[in-house]
This record gives structure tokens, C-alpha cells and sequence, in this order.
């Protein structure tokens, strides 16, 4: 588990490091937003969509102030589609500020105040994936056999996240994981990789967590309809994340997340997956 702490910490220094960079793009955005004489709900889409983004990856890499700074300034474009144009302005200019004030706090953006980093306390395999077997050898054993043979499937569009992920996963010994940047490039690689396993985010463009979802529900794309779909996502509001449930997700996990929450989500669907399948066989 040392292994895998020591590449969480690489991943939120590399975070910290390139905070200022997505600080210059999210600045950009407003600005070319704002540029125009009226602002467009695809414009002020884009800003939401990279607010939310960064919301998300900053709560997951530990960072709650930083985190709940975004989750205000996406609170308040989430109906920009229907603002008036005035209210609209007004908003974006006050994010924009808002933006260039944080400027000068991310040069002191460093691993050290990382919540994550502070409270990772990595468990074993088998404390991590508490999934009611009480043997510790069946669990290290017979679980990570059925782990190593699985294809997951992680979409989500922000590269941060996706590594934290990815790093998690691959520590309870799945190493045939493959990663997305959009719904929309999971489409092909649905036909191409056969995951037996997706974990995806929810709001993403140009297609959506959801939109995902229904397609795989729907017998729609080129994989088993009831390939489990965990999601990872920023969305707090549980009426939200019982319509994921309700909709045929079969985790719903609110970012941030530490890594034993992710194991266990995924050890909990596989074996649930293995055992229904083990009945099924039996009853044939």
C-alpha cells in the first residue's frame, strides 16, 4: 500500500503544480465569454462545465476550500441556459474576480494541506473490500483472482481525476483498465474493449454519465446491458443520486472519495456480479 500512497502523492503534487495553468484557462474562458456582445448558453455551458470539472478534481485531490470555491461558482451558472442576459454578465464578471483573487493563492497550493495525503491511512486488501467474507485468504485470494480478470472502463474528463482513479484501481490488482476523456469516447471502446466494468462521471460533454447509462440500459451499444456502472461524481444532492440508482447505476459515489471507498464499491459489485452469475449457472 506504500506504493500506492507514494503515487497519490505524486499525482496531487503534479495537481498543485499545475494549478495555475487550469487557473490561465478557466480566466481565458470567462474572458471569451464575456467578449461576446450576448453570451451564448453554449458559452456559458463551457464555463459551468470547466468549473464543475475543477470542482471535482479539487475535492478529490483533498483540497475542500478550493473544492467548495468551484461548487459556488458552478451553483451559480447552473441555470445560466435561462438567465437573463444582464444576471448572466453579472455572475460571470463576479466569478472572473473572484478567479483572479485565487491567482495569488495558488503559489502556495502544496501536497502538505492535501486532506487526502492527511487522512490517507491506507487499510489492507482485505479491510478495504469489506464484503462480508470472513476469511482473509478467500478475500486476498479468491477476490483478487476474480478482480484480475475483469475489463474496467473509467470515463472522466478531467486528467486528475482519471490517474487518482486509475492508480486506485490498479492497486487491488486490476491492471486491464483502460481510460476515457468523454461519454462519447466510451462509445467505441465499448465495441473494442468489452469492459466488464464501467466507473464514469456524471456530467461530462458532449455525452453525458447519464446518457451513458441509458444507452448500456437501453441495449443500445455493443456491451452486455447489465455491465455494472459505478458513478463517480460531484453531485451532492441526494434526489440526484437516487435518480442515477433508479436510472440502473449500480454505485453512486460522491467525490471526494478515498481510495478504500473505491475499493470496496468495486469489490462489492464484482462479487455481486460473480455471485449472481454463479447462481444462474447453477440453475442451468
Amino acid at each position: 500500500m506504500d506504493q500506492i500512497t507514494s503515487k497519490l502523492e505524486t499525482l496531487i503534487s503534479h495537481y498543485c503544480a499545475d494549478f495555475s495553468r487550469q487557473l490561465r484557462e478557466l480566466s481565458e474562458t470567462l474572458d471569451h465569454a464575456l467578449e461576446a456582445r450576448s453570451i451564448s448558453s453554449e458559452r456559458a455551458s463551457d464555463v459551468f462545465g470547466l468549473v464543475h470539472r475543477m470542482a471535482g478534481a479539487a475535492h478529490c485531490m483533498g483540497y475542500k476550500d478550493i473544492g467548495r470555491a468551484f461548487d459556488d461558482f458552478a451553483s451559480r451558472l447552473k441555470k445560466a441556459d435561462t438567465m437573463p442576459q444582464d444576471e448572466l454578465v453579472t455572475s460571470l464578471t463576479s466569478i472572473r474576480a473572484e478567479v483572479r483573487n485565487m491567482e495569488d493563492f495558488s503559489s502556495n497550493l502544496n501536497p502538505a494541506r492535501s486532506k487526502l495525503l492527511q487522512r490517507l491511512n491506507l487499510s489492507s486488501f482485505d479491510e478495504a473490500c469489506d464484503v462480508g467474507v470472513t476469511n482473509s485468504a478467500e478475500v486476498t485470494g479468491s477476490l483478487q483472482r476474480i478482480l484480475a480478470k475483469e475489463r474496467i472502463l473509467i470515463a472522466e474528463d478531467d486528467s486528475h481525476v482519471q490517474e487518482m482513479v486509475e492508480t486506485c484501481i490498479k492497486g487491488m490488482g486490476c491492471e486491464n483498465v483502460i481510460v476515457a476523456n468523454s461519454g462519447s469516447e466510451v462509445l467505441p471502446l465499448l465495441h473494442t474493449f468489452q469492459p466488464t466494468l464501467i466507473i464514469t462521471d456524471w456530467h461530462m460533454e458532449p455525452l453525458d454519465g447519464h446518457e451513458l447509462l441509458q444507452l448500456i440500459r437501453g441495449g443500445k451499444v455493443s456491451v452486455d446491458e447489465n455491465t455494472p456502472v459505478i458513478f463517480f461524481t460531484s453531485e451532492k444532492e441526494k434526489a440526484q443520486q437516487r435518480f442515477l440508482s433508479r436510472s440502473g447505476a449500480n454505485k453512486v459515489l460522491t467525490k471526494p472519495v478515498l481510495p478504500n471507498a473505491i475499493w470496496t464499491a468495486i469489490a462489492q459489485t464484482v462479487e455481486k456480479k460473480y455471485l449472481i452469475r454463479k447462481k444462474l449457472n447453477a440453475v442451468a
